[in-house]
């Protein structure tokens, strides 16, 4: 019936219909041949103002980044094969002029490249080398891209956890140089995975943070994608009016900005929304447009889904051989990207289609009086088919010579590029291996300064110590001794983590052990007194026309079991002591011992306190608090910490422990541990 009301109404067209027709076929052609004449082989006129630059200049490092400007500059444009071999020639050049930031920023352009065309196992080796190089140079921003990229290749690879993970490793990075739009990025990203995973509360809260820091940071292309995104929420959400309302504010930005990527992106969007509310007409205009767009910039995953929409779109209007054709076209670039097998639905539209077309010939022979009308139809085709294929055969052509370019220079420098990368190799793992070997010594050396564990059972009650070092060496420390009656015991937490931390952390072991064995103090308060002035002898250094700001923090009480006296003084550490279901606080003096710090004269506070049985008292440095971690890559905190204690202060100490422990890590998770963390705790 459908073929027949189709024929009755052809038959129905004037000549001036027919005329009028052909003109719209020929204009469609003619604005094609515009569009990839202007948005593939004119120009940019930024690209010809850079090269001029870069004509008339002889330094290398500057040389390097005006190729990578070329190279972002053709990214825009959607030509990734030519942003490719120019970040590779900037590859070249810097690594000649041992430019370490010219050759983290030329892995990273490759790698960005690579990760837009679908390469992802090349795109994440280039990403790992643009970190390494970074990180020599402690090039936070750079850092902070590039665990963005990783964390986008597993995303694509349907990794959710290690994507979230990278993500969270990004904003920490980000936020230490309050960069705004590298946050609005990441909370972009993972808003889409909580999206993807039906969690759109939070999804929703995450684009919401994006949209706003974009809009602090004045960008753009971050404002387009997190409008996009928010409107995407409200589809799934089947607010399809909500949905367009995002979708058309984020199209008007992408135009002005010329992102033809998000462009195609967000058209296709908008097709299935038309598409879901049986718009069909206006959702097969949109997906034509999505495909235009992301054919011209070789963007697959934008052309699977307008093949993928164009196909559904004409099986809903009953064309099963568009549809069946458009199917064809989606499953052959999926296998592609993803090497899967799907045939089902093909063959279902293909017996759909010769069903119809058998019809369609029954139909044909029965009635005579339709003959004209076919002959037109056919012609029609003939047409259509005569634009499209010269389209094809001219782009096809212009692949084919990128290809053949692209090739042969490859072959020339790919030998070249085997060597230098097995030379780099081979010198960075000598250079590991000789710094780890000294940071393993120096381990040792700090061991040694650490109570032991007889000592400390002897002189202690009922206690555990959670010592979890950042890196192989810490800069927090915990240090015992016995004097009389009096059990001291310190939480010290000193300047940096690592091998710095580390040094700092023997000179403070030397000054407590100075104050009681050649002085004779037992009151914390006047050990700390003589440790500040003790470490201000041994650091007064001038630089700069300032003394080094190099100090510590510590928690450090004095113990009297017996009587049960205990007397405690902080700087800048406080002390909890849990008693019935109550943690009261012991607040530190907020005078840091060190040289270079305010107050430096002032005494610290002595506390005496009275105890009971089964008194639970706490000692600790910030690490554990400052943690990030859980579903939103946020600190602990000190309040989640006291939770914590008074939680399980009842249990025994080995208990507490491994709670505490067990927490913490799964607090982390993928999340890099951020600072050395120690607890101390004591059962009375």
């Amino acid at each position: 019936m459908k073929n027949n009301n189709f024929i009755t109404k052809r038959q129905k067209y004037s000549k001036f219909q027919y005329i009028h027709f052909m003109k719209r076929i020929l204009l469609c052609f003619c604005f094609l041949v515009l569009f990839f004449n202007n948005g593939i082989f004119a120009k940019n006129k930024n690209i010809d103002s850079l090269e001029s630059i870069l004509k008339t200049t002889i330094h290398d490092t500057t040389r390097v980044k005006i190729m990578n400007q070329i190279c972002m500059e053709y990214a825009n444009a959607g030509d990734f094969e030519l942003a490719l071999e120019q970040s590779k020639k900037a590859l070249r050049i810097a690594q000649v002029a041992n430019d370490t930031l010219g050759i983290a920023d030329s892995y990273n352009q490759i790698a960005n490249n690579l990760l837009r065309t679908g390469k992802y196992d090349k795109a994440l080796e280039n990403f790992l080398l643009s970190s390494k190089n970074f990180e020599k140079i402690n090039y936070k921003k750079g850092l902070g891209n590039c665990k963005v990229g990783i964390g986008v290749i597993y995303y694509y690879q349907k990794n959710y956890d290690k994507a979230i993970a990278y993500y969270s490793q990004a904003i920490v990075i980000y936020k230490s140089i309050n960069s705004k739009k590298g946050m609005a990025g990441c909370y972009n990203n993972i808003g889409e995975i909580y999206r993807l995973q039906q969690k759109y509360p939070l999804a929703l809260e995450c684009y919401k943070d994006a949209l706003k820091l974009n809009e602090e940071a004045n960008n753009a292309k971050g404002i387009a994608s997190a409008l996009g995104n928010l409107g995407n929420v409200y589809y799934d959400l089947k607010n399809f009016n909500k949905a367009l309302e995002y979708y058309l504010k984020s199209i008007e930005i992408k135009k002005q900005i010329g992102n033809k990527q998000g462009l195609a992106l967000t058209l296709n969007n908008i097709a299935s929304i038309y598409k879901t509310q049986k718009k069909f007409d206006e959702a097969q205009n949109y997906s034509t447009q999505s495909l235009v767009l992301a054919r011209s910039i070789d963007s697959k995953e934008d052309i699977k889904q307008a093949y993928l929409n164009l196909s559904e779109i004409f099986a809903l209007k009953g064309n099963h051989k568009s549809a069946y054709d458009y199917y064809h076209l989606y499953n052959n670039i999926k296998d592609s990207i993803a090497q899967t097998q799907s045939n089902e639905e093909i063959h279902e539209m293909q017996t759909k289609y010769e069903t119809e077309l058998k019809d369609n010939q029954i139909i044909l022979l029965n009635k005579n009086n339709e003959v004209q009308d076919a002959e037109l139809k056919k012609k029609n085709i003939i047409l259509w088919a005569g634009a499209i294929g010269l389209l094809l055969v001219f782009l096809l052509s212009l692949n084919i010579y990128k290809n053949y370019r692209n090739k042969r220079k490859a072959n020339e420098l790919l030998a070249i590029k085997n060597q230098e990368i097995e030379l780099q190799k081979t010198l960075l793992e000598e250079k590991n291996k000789d710094i780890t070997d000294s940071i393993r010594y120096a381990q040792r050396i700090q061991e040694a300064i650490l109570p032991p564990d007889d000592l400390l059972n002897n002189i202690l009650p009922e206690h555990f110590i959670l010592y979890k070092p950042k890196d192989i060496v810490s800069g927090d420390f915990y240090w015992a001794e016995q004097w009389g009656k009096q059990t001291l015991i310190a939480a010290v937490d000193c300047t940096g983590h690592g091998v710095p931390g580390a040094f700092m952390s023997i000179v403070a072991a030397n000054l407590l052990n100075e104050a009681i064995v050649e002085h004779g103090l037992t009151q914390p308060a006047a050990i700390l007194n003589s440790v500040r002035k003790g470490l201000s002898k041994i650091l007064r250094k001038k630089q700069d026309e300032e003394y080094i700001k190099d100090g510590m923090d510590a928690a450090l009480i004095s113990l009297n079991v017996g009587d049960k006296k205990m007397q405690y003084a902080g700087a800048y550490n406080p002390l909890w002591l849990v008693r019935n279901g109550e943690c009261i606080e012991y607040k530190s003096d907020k005078i840091p011992i060190g040289v270079g710090m305010h107050d430096s004269n002032k005494p610290y506070t002595n506390h005496e306190i009275d105890l009971q049985k089964n008194d639970c008292i706490y000692i600790f440095s910030d690490g554990y608090a400052d943690q990030f971690g859980g579903p939103k890559g946020k600190k602990f905190k000190y309040n989640g910490l006291k939770e914590l204690l008074l939680k399980n202060a009842d249990l025994t100490m080995n208990e507490q422990h491994q709670i505490l422990l067990s927490t913490i890590v799964n607090w982390q998770g993928n999340i890099e541990q951020v600072d050395d963390i120690l607890v101390i705790g004591i059962k009375i």
